[in-house]
Order: structure tokens, then sequence, then C-alpha cells
């Protein structure tokens, strides 16, 4: 993300670190607490990713959403026993 698109951050803000290949970068879970929204895709050290935030259980995932030679699109479909599920966009599974 561009310097100027950067969201200030206060102290207390809650953020998912990730590194990867020696770049690294927090993305604020605020934005993530909305219903829906809970699932985001960039790409960071020259590697895609997916970064997930439950707000039940209150835990971040960060997935490589490469699989069998073509990246996933994932997104969340809801909850199920506290837990949220996702699916990928692309092939709605």
């Amino acid at each position: 993300m561009p310097a100027r698109k950067a969201v200030a951050l206060r102290e207390s803000d809650l953020v998912i670190g990730v590194t990867i290949g020696g770049e690294a970068r927090a993305y604020p879970v605020d934005p993530m607490w909305e219903p829906l929204n809970e699932v985001l895709s960039d790409t960071l050290g020259g590697a895609p990713l997916t970064v997930t935030w439950c707000p039940v259980a209150h835990t971040a995932v960060v997935y490589d959403p490469r699989l069998e030679g073509r990246q996933l699109e994932l997104g969340v479909v809801g909850l199920q026993n506290g837990v949220s599920i996702l699916y990928d966009r692309q092939t709605g599974t």
C-alpha cells in the first residue's frame, strides 16, 4: 500500500503483523470487524497472502492462497460453531 493510503494507527490499535521475504506489514483489525469483511488479499515480499480475522474467537490466520497451480480468492460466508467459514470466490466452494 502506498504511504499516502496508509491509515494512522493509535498505540492501542490491534494489528495483524506479517513478515514475508524481508518485507513487513501491519494490517489493522478495526476494519475487519465488519460482517463479511474478515478476509483480505495482498502481496507481500513478492508472495500472495490472505489475512483472516475471526471476530468471535479474536484470532487471525494468514494463508498462502496458492493451491494446485492457481491462486484462491478466499471470502467468508459466515460462522459455524464460532469459527469463520471460508470459501473460494472463483469456484464457490
